[in-house]
């Protein structure tokens, strides 16, 4: 731990699920002591924020929106992993303006965040200007940065198999586009050891897989795993747009999502990455190892993933409609009750 003991690490978000897995994967993976550690959450009375502090980690309140909790939460800290809210527009903008100037005033030396894979100016999606107005605000900082660009999340997709059974699809515009689809415990797993860990500063990290899937490839590897039927059958836009509007997601929502698929046409998010294996040493989980994991051929009305959380599971109705729009989305998926007002 001698290593550790200069450095007293924050994160900002971690009783959501990402931060929450980040965190559990320091305890358990790295050398970090607990004692080092800062947990900021606008919920302290959380079930999680309660069970970090029961593991000797501080746990803090904190409100991206109110500059000022983040000045006394950031206390101490001399590095800082923020988790994204899911905050649109301007207003995420702001709330990532407010975390770096907290972190100045507090004499932060390091700060870390998530983003997107894939991320660059000409992307089509459209909260591209948020993301890198993030990026921007960090790296400009004058504070040594890293930035961890997520995959989208697979775990979702997971969930979803028995509708997409019984669907025999799964309805996308995406044509023979593809993704790095990456299960969330991978992406904690490697921003674990970035977090806890030294010589990352100034550097990009793709946590995605080391392999794309195409939504053809997804429902072929469905079949063969589940003995059921599924071809992709590619949405048009409008089929796109009428289905979600159908499903009861306002139209500018619908719209904004369909950038999205866009930019999975066009091969934006479809670069493999070897990163979550060079910081773990672990390959990340292929879709056809999440799904026999998940014992996803069993379709007999059990959770289709019994590691989800009883929150997530009971949001699979929603999941299910047509537009599925946080199941893509990683940066737009809603936290559950028990975080929903976590300051990242």
């Amino acid at each position: 731990w001698k290593e550790h003991m200069a450095t007293t690490l924050a994160v900002i978000g971690a009783s959501g699920q990402l931060g929450s897995a980040v965190v559990a994967h320091i305890l358990t993976d790295t050398k970090f002591p607990p004692s080092n550690l800062i947990a900021i959450t606008r919920n302290v009375n959380s079930a999680k924020a309660k069970g970090m502090t029961e593991k000797g980690i501080k746990v803090r309140c904190g409100d991206a929106d109110k500059p000022e909790t983040l000045v006394t939460a950031l206390e101490g800290a001399t590095r800082v992993l923020i988790i994204p809210s899911k905050a649109f527009g301007a207003k995420r903008c702001q709330q990532y303006e407010n975390i770096v100037g907290a972190a100045k005033k507090c004499g932060v030396k390091h700060l870390i965040t998530f983003s997107l894979t894939g991320l660059s100016v000409e992307l089509k999606f459209d909260i591209t200007p948020a993301l890198t107005f993030m990026e921007s605000v960090v790296r400009t900082s004058g504070m040594p940065w890293t930035i961890l660009r997520n995959g989208m999340y697979m775990d979702e997709i997971v969930a979803w198999v028995p509708d997409i059974v019984k669907m025999g699809t799964i309805p996308y515009p995406t044509a023979e586009g593809k993704s790095t689809y990456v299960m969330k415990d991978d992406i904690a797993r490697a921003a674990a050891q970035v977090a806890a860990g030294e010589g990352h500063e100034n550097k990009v990290y793709n946590l995605c897989n080391c392999e794309a899937y195409s939504t053809g490839d997804l429902c072929r590897t469905i079949a063969e795993v589940t003995g059921k039927k599924v071809e992709f059958k590619n949405a048009s836009d409008e089929d796109y747009i009428k289905a979600g509007i159908a499903s009861g997601d306002p139209e500018p929502l619908v719209r904004a999502l369909l950038t999205m698929y866009w930019s999975v046409r066009d091969g934006a998010f479809g670069k493999p990455s070897s990163d979550i294996e060079s910081l773990t040493g672990k390959k990340p989980i292929s879709f056809k190892e999440a799904l026999v994991s998940s014992k996803t051929n069993e379709l007999d009305g059990k959770p289709c993933n019994t590691q989800l959380s009883n929150e997530t599971r009971r949001e699979q109705p929603r999941q299910a409609t047509c537009t599925g729009i946080y199941r893509y989305a990683p940066h737009l998926q809603p936290r559950h009750a028990a975080s929903s007002h976590v300051a990242s």
